[in-house]
Protein backbone atom coordinates (compact mmCIF):
# COMPACT_ATOMS: atom_id res chain seq x y z
CA UNK A 1 0.00 0.00 0.00
CA UNK A 2 0.88 3.48 -0.87
CA UNK A 3 1.53 5.92 2.44
CA UNK A 4 -1.42 6.30 4.38
CA UNK A 5 -2.45 9.65 4.43
CA UNK A 6 -1.97 11.76 1.50
CA UNK A 7 -0.73 15.15 2.67
CA UNK A 8 -0.09 16.88 -0.56
CA UNK A 9 -1.93 20.42 -0.98
CA UNK A 10 -3.28 19.01 -4.76
CA UNK A 11 -5.92 20.95 -5.72
CA UNK A 12 -8.31 21.69 -2.38
CA UNK A 13 -8.76 25.10 -1.75
CA UNK A 14 -6.90 26.51 1.23
CA UNK A 15 -9.79 28.65 2.27
CA UNK A 16 -10.79 27.69 6.46
CA UNK A 17 -8.40 30.00 7.85
CA UNK A 18 -11.53 32.44 7.93
CA UNK A 19 -14.04 29.92 9.12
CA UNK A 20 -15.68 30.85 12.63
CA UNK A 21 -15.57 27.80 14.87
CA UNK A 22 -18.80 26.80 16.36
CA UNK A 23 -19.26 24.93 19.86
CA UNK A 24 -17.94 21.47 19.98
CA UNK A 25 -21.18 20.17 20.91
CA UNK A 26 -22.88 21.32 17.96
CA UNK A 27 -20.63 19.16 15.41
CA UNK A 28 -20.35 16.17 17.21
CA UNK A 29 -24.06 16.31 17.24
CA UNK A 30 -24.42 16.57 13.56
CA UNK A 31 -21.81 14.41 12.79
CA UNK A 32 -23.86 11.49 15.29
CA UNK A 33 -27.50 12.61 13.92
CA UNK A 34 -26.06 12.16 10.59
CA UNK A 35 -24.61 8.57 10.41
CA UNK A 36 -26.13 5.41 12.22
CA UNK A 37 -24.05 3.64 14.75
CA UNK A 38 -22.80 0.91 12.38
CA UNK A 39 -19.49 -0.65 10.98
CA UNK A 40 -16.58 1.09 9.80
CA UNK A 41 -18.36 4.31 8.43
CA UNK A 42 -18.49 5.36 12.26
CA UNK A 43 -15.42 4.90 12.82
CA UNK A 44 -14.26 7.12 9.58
CA UNK A 45 -16.51 10.34 10.72
CA UNK A 46 -14.83 9.71 14.27
CA UNK A 47 -11.84 10.44 12.53
CA UNK A 48 -13.31 13.26 10.81
CA UNK A 49 -14.77 14.63 13.88
CA UNK A 50 -10.78 14.80 15.61
CA UNK A 51 -9.76 16.54 12.44
CA UNK A 52 -12.90 18.96 12.30
CA UNK A 53 -10.59 22.23 14.19
CA UNK A 54 -6.89 21.64 12.78
CA UNK A 55 -4.73 21.41 9.66
CA UNK A 56 -2.78 18.86 11.01
CA UNK A 57 -3.59 15.19 11.05
CA UNK A 58 -4.70 13.75 14.31
CA UNK A 59 -5.63 10.16 15.15
CA UNK A 60 -8.82 8.98 16.89
CA UNK A 61 -8.12 7.15 20.25
CA UNK A 62 -10.52 4.14 19.27
CA UNK A 63 -9.08 2.98 16.23
CA UNK A 64 -5.62 4.65 14.32
CA UNK A 65 -6.09 5.69 10.42
CA UNK A 66 -3.80 2.81 9.07
CA UNK A 67 -5.87 0.03 11.12
CA UNK A 68 -8.87 1.97 8.85
CA UNK A 69 -7.27 2.17 5.92
CA UNK A 70 -6.52 -1.64 6.38
CA UNK A 71 -10.24 -2.66 6.91
CA UNK A 72 -11.50 -0.91 3.54
CA UNK A 73 -8.25 -2.03 1.56
CA UNK A 74 -9.64 -5.62 2.90
CA UNK A 75 -13.60 -5.04 2.70
CA UNK A 76 -14.16 -2.31 0.39
CA UNK A 77 -16.75 0.23 0.95
CA UNK A 78 -20.33 -0.77 0.17
CA UNK A 79 -23.06 1.98 -0.91
CA UNK A 80 -24.74 2.53 2.02
CA UNK A 81 -21.21 2.90 4.24
CA UNK A 82 -19.94 5.22 1.66
CA UNK A 83 -23.36 7.44 1.94
CA UNK A 84 -23.42 7.08 5.24
CA UNK A 85 -19.82 9.03 5.28
CA UNK A 86 -20.67 11.18 2.27
CA UNK A 87 -24.41 12.36 4.44
CA UNK A 88 -22.09 13.23 7.65
CA UNK A 89 -19.62 15.03 5.67
CA UNK A 90 -22.57 17.27 3.94
CA UNK A 91 -24.28 17.64 7.43
CA UNK A 92 -21.46 19.41 8.50
CA UNK A 93 -20.34 22.88 6.95
CA UNK A 94 -17.05 22.66 8.84
CA UNK A 95 -14.96 20.39 6.37
CA UNK A 96 -11.83 21.66 5.82
CA UNK A 97 -8.67 20.32 3.84
CA UNK A 98 -7.72 17.98 5.79
CA UNK A 99 -11.00 15.86 6.56
CA UNK A 100 -10.85 15.95 2.28
CA UNK A 101 -7.51 14.21 2.42
CA UNK A 102 -8.80 11.68 4.71
CA UNK A 103 -11.49 11.11 2.46
CA UNK A 104 -9.32 10.95 -0.62
CA UNK A 105 -6.89 8.28 1.19
CA UNK A 106 -9.73 6.42 2.16
CA UNK A 107 -11.10 6.12 -1.56
CA UNK A 108 -7.50 5.22 -2.49
CA UNK A 109 -7.39 2.55 -0.42
CA UNK A 110 -9.16 -0.23 -2.14
CA UNK A 111 -10.98 -0.64 -5.63
CA UNK A 112 -13.95 -2.08 -4.04
CA UNK A 113 -15.56 1.12 -3.73
CA UNK A 114 -19.17 0.86 -4.25
CA UNK A 115 -20.05 4.18 -6.31
CA UNK A 116 -23.61 4.17 -7.85
CA UNK A 117 -25.61 7.25 -9.01
CA UNK A 118 -26.90 7.27 -5.43
CA UNK A 119 -23.91 8.30 -4.15
CA UNK A 120 -23.09 10.29 -7.20
CA UNK A 121 -26.78 12.21 -6.62
CA UNK A 122 -25.27 12.90 -2.72
CA UNK A 123 -21.59 13.85 -3.62
CA UNK A 124 -22.99 16.78 -5.77
CA UNK A 125 -23.95 19.04 -3.35
CA UNK A 126 -20.28 19.68 -2.60
CA UNK A 127 -17.69 19.89 -5.26
CA UNK A 128 -14.51 18.66 -3.35
CA UNK A 129 -16.51 15.88 -2.45
CA UNK A 130 -17.66 15.43 -6.12
CA UNK A 131 -14.51 16.02 -7.72
CA UNK A 132 -12.85 13.14 -5.18
CA UNK A 133 -15.65 10.58 -5.96
CA UNK A 134 -15.92 11.44 -10.16
CA UNK A 135 -12.04 10.58 -9.75
CA UNK A 136 -12.76 7.20 -8.83
CA UNK A 137 -15.84 5.95 -10.95
CA UNK A 138 -16.54 5.96 -14.94
CA UNK A 139 -20.45 6.39 -14.36
CA UNK A 140 -21.73 9.97 -15.81
CA UNK A 141 -23.65 12.25 -13.52
CA UNK A 142 -27.64 12.64 -14.03
CA UNK A 143 -29.41 15.69 -14.12
CA UNK A 144 -30.57 14.89 -10.46
CA UNK A 145 -26.72 15.69 -9.73
CA UNK A 146 -27.16 18.97 -10.88
CA UNK A 147 -30.39 19.64 -9.07
CA UNK A 148 -28.52 18.99 -5.96
CA UNK A 149 -25.50 21.06 -6.75
CA UNK A 150 -27.84 23.88 -7.70
CA UNK A 151 -29.65 23.71 -3.97
CA UNK A 152 -26.64 23.75 -2.17
CA UNK A 153 -25.56 26.50 -3.49
CA UNK A 154 -22.34 25.00 -4.84
CA UNK A 155 -21.17 27.14 -8.13
CA UNK A 156 -17.94 25.02 -8.17
CA UNK A 157 -19.80 21.59 -8.09
CA UNK A 158 -22.86 23.15 -10.68
CA UNK A 159 -19.09 24.10 -13.10
CA UNK A 160 -18.02 20.98 -12.69
CA UNK A 161 -21.24 18.59 -13.33
CA UNK A 162 -21.31 21.21 -16.69
CA UNK A 163 -18.37 20.12 -17.75
CA UNK A 164 -19.66 16.70 -17.87
CA UNK A 165 -21.68 17.07 -20.37
CA UNK A 166 -24.65 18.30 -18.61
CA UNK A 167 -26.60 21.22 -19.63
CA UNK A 168 -28.83 23.42 -17.34
CA UNK A 169 -32.68 23.36 -18.26
CA UNK A 170 -35.56 24.98 -17.40
CA UNK A 171 -36.59 22.80 -14.49
CA UNK A 172 -32.95 23.85 -13.03
CA UNK A 173 -34.22 26.88 -12.01
CA UNK A 174 -36.91 25.78 -9.87
CA UNK A 175 -33.80 24.14 -7.87
CA UNK A 176 -32.02 27.85 -7.00
CA UNK A 177 -32.00 29.31 -3.41
CA UNK A 178 -29.85 31.87 -4.06
CA UNK A 179 -29.24 34.96 -6.61
CA UNK A 180 -26.16 34.17 -7.23
CA UNK A 181 -27.20 31.27 -8.58
CA UNK A 182 -29.99 32.36 -9.99
CA UNK A 183 -27.89 35.15 -11.84
CA UNK A 184 -25.84 32.07 -13.38
CA UNK A 185 -28.22 30.14 -14.37
CA UNK A 186 -29.69 32.82 -16.23
CA UNK A 187 -26.36 33.54 -17.72
CA UNK A 188 -26.23 30.65 -19.04
CA UNK A 189 -29.36 30.25 -20.15
CA UNK A 190 -30.72 33.22 -20.82
CA UNK A 191 -33.14 35.83 -19.57
CA UNK A 192 -37.19 35.59 -19.42
CA UNK A 193 -39.75 36.58 -17.21
CA UNK A 194 -40.88 32.98 -16.89
CA UNK A 195 -37.55 32.69 -15.34
CA UNK A 196 -37.86 35.27 -13.53
CA UNK A 197 -41.18 34.26 -11.55
CA UNK A 198 -39.91 31.02 -11.05
CA UNK A 199 -37.19 32.24 -9.29
CA UNK A 200 -39.15 35.12 -7.43
CA UNK A 201 -41.62 32.82 -6.10
CA UNK A 202 -38.98 30.90 -4.39
CA UNK A 203 -37.71 34.02 -2.90
CA UNK A 204 -34.35 34.09 -5.25
CA UNK A 205 -34.04 37.82 -6.13
CA UNK A 206 -32.14 38.45 -8.73
CA UNK A 207 -31.16 42.06 -9.60
CA UNK A 208 -33.55 42.88 -13.01
CA UNK A 209 -31.13 45.99 -13.76
CA UNK A 210 -28.71 43.73 -14.45
CA UNK A 211 -30.99 42.36 -17.39
CA UNK A 212 -32.41 45.80 -19.07
CA UNK A 213 -35.81 44.72 -18.28
CA UNK A 214 -38.83 47.13 -18.14
CA UNK A 215 -40.37 47.32 -15.14
CA UNK A 216 -44.23 47.41 -16.57
CA UNK A 217 -47.33 45.01 -16.13
CA UNK A 218 -45.69 41.20 -16.40
CA UNK A 219 -42.95 42.37 -13.39
CA UNK A 220 -46.23 43.95 -11.68
CA UNK A 221 -48.12 40.84 -12.33
CA UNK A 222 -45.64 38.51 -10.81
CA UNK A 223 -45.14 40.64 -7.60
CA UNK A 224 -48.85 40.72 -7.24
CA UNK A 225 -49.19 36.95 -7.59
CA UNK A 226 -46.61 36.19 -5.04
CA UNK A 227 -47.38 39.31 -3.16
CA UNK A 228 -43.94 41.45 -2.25
CA UNK A 229 -40.88 39.02 -0.94
CA UNK A 230 -39.36 40.31 1.90
CA UNK A 231 -35.93 41.30 0.48
CA UNK A 232 -36.82 41.69 -2.47
CA UNK A 233 -35.45 45.41 -4.39
CA UNK A 234 -38.11 48.65 -4.29
CA UNK A 235 -38.63 48.92 -8.37
CA UNK A 236 -40.28 51.98 -10.08
CA UNK A 237 -42.83 50.42 -12.13
CA UNK A 238 -43.56 52.45 -15.34
CA UNK A 239 -47.44 52.10 -13.60
CA UNK A 240 -49.28 55.66 -12.58
CA UNK A 241 -49.03 56.11 -8.81
CA UNK A 242 -52.65 56.79 -8.34
CA UNK A 243 -52.95 53.57 -9.51
CA UNK A 244 -51.10 51.51 -7.96
CA UNK A 245 -52.25 53.41 -4.65
CA UNK A 246 -56.23 52.89 -6.09
CA UNK A 247 -54.85 48.96 -6.32
CA UNK A 248 -53.86 49.03 -2.99
CA UNK A 249 -56.71 50.26 -1.04
CA UNK A 250 -58.92 47.16 -1.83
CA UNK A 251 -57.16 45.74 0.48
CA UNK A 252 -57.88 48.11 3.41
CA UNK A 253 -61.71 49.28 3.33
CA UNK A 254 -64.80 47.96 3.04
CA UNK A 255 -67.56 48.26 0.14
CA UNK A 256 -68.72 51.59 1.29
CA UNK A 257 -65.26 53.31 1.54
CA UNK A 258 -64.33 51.77 -1.85
CA UNK A 259 -67.08 52.97 -4.09
CA UNK A 260 -66.47 56.33 -2.22
CA UNK A 261 -62.74 55.76 -3.77
CA UNK A 262 -64.05 54.61 -7.62
CA UNK A 263 -66.16 57.81 -7.93
CA UNK A 264 -64.12 60.14 -6.25
CA UNK A 265 -61.13 58.60 -8.31
CA UNK A 266 -62.92 57.85 -11.71
CA UNK A 267 -60.93 54.54 -11.65
CA UNK A 268 -61.86 51.56 -12.80
CA UNK A 269 -61.47 48.66 -10.78
CA UNK A 270 -59.15 45.60 -12.10
CA UNK A 271 -58.79 41.95 -10.83
CA UNK A 272 -55.73 43.48 -9.02
CA UNK A 273 -58.18 45.08 -7.34
CA UNK A 274 -60.58 42.50 -6.68
CA UNK A 275 -57.21 40.00 -6.06
CA UNK A 276 -56.51 42.61 -2.86
CA UNK A 277 -59.66 42.68 -1.64
CA UNK A 278 -59.81 39.12 -1.11
CA UNK A 279 -56.64 38.70 0.93
CA UNK A 280 -56.87 40.09 4.62
CA UNK A 281 -54.26 39.70 6.93
CA UNK A 282 -56.66 38.22 9.44
CA UNK A 283 -59.42 35.78 9.03
CA UNK A 284 -63.42 36.73 10.95
CA UNK A 285 -66.58 36.49 10.06
CA UNK A 286 -67.02 40.04 9.57
CA UNK A 287 -63.88 40.20 7.59
CA UNK A 288 -65.23 37.19 5.48
CA UNK A 289 -68.47 39.22 5.16
CA UNK A 290 -66.75 42.40 3.90
CA UNK A 291 -64.86 40.08 1.10
CA UNK A 292 -68.71 38.97 0.15
CA UNK A 293 -70.10 42.36 -0.13
CA UNK A 294 -67.03 43.71 -2.28
CA UNK A 295 -66.86 40.91 -4.68
CA UNK A 296 -70.11 40.55 -5.42
CA UNK A 297 -70.39 44.83 -6.08
CA UNK A 298 -66.90 43.71 -8.75
CA UNK A 299 -68.70 40.74 -10.34
CA UNK A 300 -71.90 42.89 -11.22
CA UNK A 301 -70.80 46.10 -12.08
CA UNK A 302 -67.46 44.95 -13.60
CA UNK A 303 -67.75 41.71 -14.30
CA UNK A 304 -64.44 40.70 -12.55
CA UNK A 305 -64.39 37.00 -10.86
CA UNK A 306 -62.21 35.62 -8.67
CA UNK A 307 -59.55 33.16 -10.36
CA UNK A 308 -56.97 30.92 -9.22
CA UNK A 309 -54.40 33.84 -8.63
CA UNK A 310 -57.08 35.31 -6.16
CA UNK A 311 -56.50 32.09 -3.86
CA UNK A 312 -52.97 31.98 -4.24
CA UNK A 313 -52.06 34.99 -2.75
CA UNK A 314 -54.26 34.71 0.90
CA UNK A 315 -52.01 33.74 3.44
CA UNK A 316 -54.13 33.52 5.63
CA UNK A 317 -54.87 29.30 5.55
CA UNK A 318 -58.27 30.03 7.88
CA UNK A 319 -59.52 32.74 5.06
CA UNK A 320 -58.49 30.61 2.00
CA UNK A 321 -60.36 27.96 2.63
CA UNK A 322 -63.51 30.28 3.50
CA UNK A 323 -62.77 31.86 -0.23
CA UNK A 324 -62.15 29.09 -1.89
CA UNK A 325 -65.79 27.21 -0.73
CA UNK A 326 -67.63 30.42 -1.09
CA UNK A 327 -66.03 31.40 -4.08
CA UNK A 328 -65.03 27.80 -5.81
CA UNK A 329 -67.72 28.16 -8.75
CA UNK A 330 -65.69 30.47 -10.64
CA UNK A 331 -62.52 28.25 -10.78
CA UNK A 332 -63.73 24.79 -10.72
CA UNK A 333 -63.96 24.66 -14.60
CA UNK A 334 -61.24 26.50 -15.56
Amino acid sequence: MDSDYDDTDDDYPDDDKNIKIPAVSHVAAVLKAAVPKTDIAVAIVQLFNVNLYTKSFLETPNLKFTDILKTVEQNGLSESQLYDIIHAMDHSWLINSTIIKIFRSILSASANIQITEKILHIASRRNDILTSILKKTDISPTIDCLYQAIESNDLAAIKTLLNHKLFITKECFDHARSPEIGEFLIDSYGFSLDLYEILYKNNVLINLVKYNTPNDDRIYQIWHKYKYVVGAPKIKFNIPTKILKFRTKFALYDLKKLQDIVKTTKLTPDYFCLNNAMDRKYYSSETMEEIKQVVAWLLKDYNLKPNVVSFIRIKNPTLQMHCYEYFKEYIENV
